[in-house]
């Protein structure tokens, strides 16, 4: 396993109970009608760094996708040097994200802080945030609009890293 993994985990809601749904377990043959039924999907964006406790960053996906996996990955993969934050727009919760030379220091009020390699991050977070945007591609109908919206930030975060 790389030093750095960010995989997105999906909160859905089945009567009166919540599933989460890591996308390594994510099965659209299972799960379609339960996504396919939320009026929002919600879920956390998780970054792990070896040696290093769990970060998650909740909100609604796409916020967090086009906000910690293609924003952040524009401005703090280019080589910006400064402070970078996020405030999700489903809670009162915030992600700051603190480059230091190669490494980033991750910051949020629920989660432990984590230092990671600012390169490898940036590619993980790019990487989690396309497979969100496949995701979406997949399940068609009342995603085109999100995967409409997603695509430009996904195309600025991949020239940022090139």
């Amino acid at each position: 396993m790389p030093a750095v993994n960010v995989t997105f985990e999906l909160h859905l809601r089945v009567g009166d109970e919540w599933l989460e749904v890591g996308e390594t377990q994510l099965s659209l043959e299972e799960h379609r009608q339960a996504i396919e039924s939320q009026d929002v999907l919600e879920g956390t964006i998780d970054i792990d760094v070896a040696g290093q406790p769990g970060f998650q960053a909740g909100d609604e996906l796409w916020a967090a996708v086009q906000n910690l996996c293609f924003r952040a990955v524009e401005e703090v993969g280019a080589g910006d040097d400064a402070c970078w934050a996020y405030t999700a727009t489903s809670s009162d919760s915030h992600v700051v994200i603190l480059p230091m030379a190669s490494q980033v220091r991750l910051l949020s009020e629920h989660a432990r802080p984590i230092t990671a390699p600012r390169e490898e991050l940036m590619v993980a977070l790019l990487a989690c945030g396309e497979r969100f945007l496949e995701l979406l591609e997949r399940l068609g109908g009342a995603q085109r609009p999100l995967v409409e919206h997603l695509r430009p930030y996904a195309a600025r975060a991949r020239a940022a890293l090139a």
